[in-house]
């Protein structure tokens, strides 16, 4: 019973040191799908910062290079090209390679502003870049290609069971109502024998005194009044 015990224990550590790991883990078991980062045209360099709504302000004025940007803290107009070097500590080259990471102590919740939370295969930094400027290497579009082909059987597989379940359903309740149907006809007909009966015995007991019916008439009688179809 212990041992059993210790090996639920260390199955247990397995599963959530792997649910622990970064995002975007591949259908193989390579690790971490990795990505290009590119600059934006027209730059040699780029940086990647620790604030979203940051990095896709900067990466729209990346269009026009020589612009002046005001810094609220010193009250002046800095050229970008100034603000790239300054945060020079995270800057990166064309085609750097990344993973997909999760900041730690990100208070933004689901606002990202369109970029993406990335961190360095080989230079130990991390940070937000702009996710038009993330491009997936050669052997991460080949596993995001059968990642989409298995969802895409997997969406099918469901859309083929829905449909045969609802073929079922369907077919389920037309039998329920044509028993529904056929019990109603039933009662249909055997009210219809009954008032056949009824009729007859009408007529012949109709002009009789009550006192001359016999016992077996008197009862008809009496039934067929009471499903009121003595008339």
């Amino acid at each position: 019973m212990f041992k059993k015990l210790i090996l639920f224990f260390a199955a247990l550590v397995a599963i959530l040191s792997v649910m622990g790991q970064d995002k975007d883990i591949d259908t193989v078991g390579r690790g971490p799908m990795k990505y290009y980062l590119n600059t934006p045209k027209g730059w040699d360099v780029w940086i990647v910062l620790s604030s979203p709504h940051r990095a896709s302000w900067l990466y729209e004025y990346s269009k026009t290079p020589n612009v002046l940007l005001g810094d609220p803290n010193i009250g002046v107009k800095t050229p970008l090209a100034d603000i790239i070097n300054k945060e020079g500590h995270q800057q990166y080259t064309n085609k750097e390679v990344v993973v997909f990471a999760s900041p730690e102590n990100w208070d933004g919740g689901p606002l990202t502003w369109g970029c993406n939370y990335v961190r360095s295969v080989n230079n130990k930094w991390e940070g937000w870049v702009y996710s038009a400027l993330v491009e997936p290497t050669e052997e991460t579009k080949v596993i995001l290609a059968k990642q989409a082909a298995i969802k895409a059987q997997k969406d099918a597989d469901e859309a083929k069971y829905e449909a045969a379940r609802r073929a079922e359903d369907i077919k389920a309740a037309k039998e329920r109502k044509r028993q529904q149907d056929d019990e109603q006809e039933r009662i249909r007909l055997r009210r219809v024998k009954i008032q056949a009966a009824c009729s007859v015995i009408y007529q012949d007991t109709i002009n009789k005194k009550v006192s001359d019916l016999s016992v077996r008439e008197e009862q008809q009688v009496r039934a067929c009044q009471a499903l009121g179809f003595y008339n």
